[in-house]
């Protein structure tokens, strides 16, 4: 019978290299749902905010905007300018919720095409104070 040695250093498994091509592609991949997410997130933030929207008819909306899938301003209010009653040559600018209207709706849906601008409402502007007042003040019930 015949022995057969074996040396220890003989007996090797093969190294697995990690291609370059599949590093790249999890890197990718990470950055783009890091994208998505960073997008989201801003969205979101954005969404919780009020903003102020001015339509091609001059109209102009106060609300919490949100852009995907639609064009949507939630908590919907509409900026309009009424004469003072001690000046008529003056105006001043009342925000009136649009679920106080006859249609009481809680949120518009805006054709893009139509929006001229929009951007966010700063919380110290004047609207911005009448919105927090607004929202401070205790609900009445109707009955």
């Amino acid at each position: 019978m015949e022995t057969t040695e074996t040396t220890v250093g003989s007996f090797h498994e093969p190294k697995k290299r990690v291609s370059v091509w599949k590093i790249v592609f999890y890197l990718v991949l990470v950055l783009i749902v890091a994208g998505i997410g960073y997008w989201g997130w801003k969205t979101y933030q954005q969404s919780t905010q009020y903003s102020v929207v001015y339509l091609q008819t001059g109209e102009i909306y106060v609300g919490k905007l949100s852009l995907f899938p639609k064009t949507t301003l939630r908590e919907p209010y509409i900026l309009s300018a009424v004469k003072d009653e001690k000046d008529p040559k003056k105006n001043n600018f009342q925000l009136s919720p649009l679920k106080d209207t006859v249609w009481n709706t809680k949120s518009l849906t805006l054709n893009r095409s139509h929006v001229v601008f929009y951007g966010l409402l700063d919380k110290d502007s004047q609207a911005g104070k009448m919105l927090k007042d607004a929202a401070n003040k205790p609900t009445e019930k109707k009955e």
